[in-house]
């Protein structure tokens, strides 16, 4: 039984082109061409043979490799893949090993180092994240500094060397491949002993209630952006770690987070959200009318304000 070329791409799942292609790089002929409709015809062995074709692509041979393959050629990409395989699991337990060496939860006792304690602040980069460190008593730790020992410097998750040099810091950063990835250097600001309050970024929360009406009601996450604009790109809800918003009446406001989490500690009064319980933060908040939707832009005084006195950002929402 014989297929023209259509019935053939239609059997194996194959474009035409394709098969022409294969034709003209010498991988696949037809069993015979019609010389007065130039028409090609297949059998069954062109089948087996396009089939082999993909399922060798799929295995990482290349179009030449395919078309001198024989045994020798089989074995030596075995060979390499086998070599392939070897490298990857060595990678991968050099990793492990370094995670575990790294990644320490419970590890590394307290030993104290008066010389570290107090405050320091960056001088010789502006990319990296955190501009002041404070090394508190007794190895405590606040924000993404977890804790701290001698010699050690635990953020999130991870120890990090450090060393102190005439008066100056350097900390060695760990990168994900578990290497030293750069050398941050700090001076030293001073030596006070500081409690996790004392460092904390503090707004003036003592405003009285003021209603407003346009704000009360439920809004649902969409955004997180660098400024109040509504040229914003959304994100999907599993991106963002507040997820809904809801204001009542009475002046409270109910959050909830992307794990479940519900708070009701904070309260509202027109154009703010503040909370006078735990951080001690005044939140900005803005609402924007645009083609039937009304948008609640929100500003988020998270960690990254208190701790580490970054410009906050704002949440995005669209009441229900």
């Amino acid at each position: 039984m014989y297929f023209r070329i259509g019935e053939l791409s239609k059997i194996c799942s194959v474009s035409v082109k394709t098969i022409k292609f294969y034709e003209k790089e010498g991988l696949l002929e037809p069993i015979y061409v019609d010389k007065f409709t130039g028409y090609r015809y297949y059998d069954k062995t062109n089948c087996t043979r396009l089939l082999e074709i993909l399922m060798f692509k799929e295995l990482g041979f290349s179009l030449k490799e395919i078309k001198k393959l024989n045994v020798e050629t089989i074995k030596e990409k075995i060979i390499k893949l086998k070599d392939q395989i070897s490298t990857i699991e060595q990678n991968i337990n050099k990793l492990e090993m370094i995670t575990e060496e790294n990644k320490c939860t419970t590890n590394k006792e307290f030993i104290n180092d008066e010389s570290v304690i107090g405050k320091w602040e960056i001088i010789n980069d502006n990319e990296f994240p955190f501009n002041e460190i404070y090394f508190l008593p007794n190895g405590q730790g606040y924000w993404v500094f977890e804790n701290w020992t001698k010699d050690y410097l635990k953020i999130d998750d991870v120890y990090h060397k450090y060393e102190v040099k005439n008066n100056q810091l350097m900390l060695y950063v760990i990168d994900l491949n578990g290497n030293v990835g750069k050398v941050v250097k700090y001076k030293n600001v001073n030596h006070i002993e500081y409690t996790k309050d004392e460092i904390k970024n503090k707004d003036d929360v003592n405003y009285i209630f003021e209603m407003d009406d346009d704000v009360i009601g439920t809004y649902e996450a969409v955004a997180y952006v660098d400024e109040i604009d509504l040229n914003f790109t959304p994100k999907n809800k599993e991106e963002l770690y507040l997820t809904k918003i809801i204001f009542i009446k009475d002046g409270t406001v109910i959050c909830e987070t992307i794990d479940g989490t519900i708070t009701n500690n904070l309260h509202w009064t027109k154009g703010r959200v503040i909370d006078n319980v735990y951080d001690f933060t005044s939140s900005n908040y803005k609402i924007i009318h645009k083609d039937n939707h009304n948008y609640l832009f929100f500003e988020w005084k998270n960690g990254d304000y208190i701790y580490g006195k970054r410009k906050p950002k704002y949440y995005v929402f669209v009441k229900k």
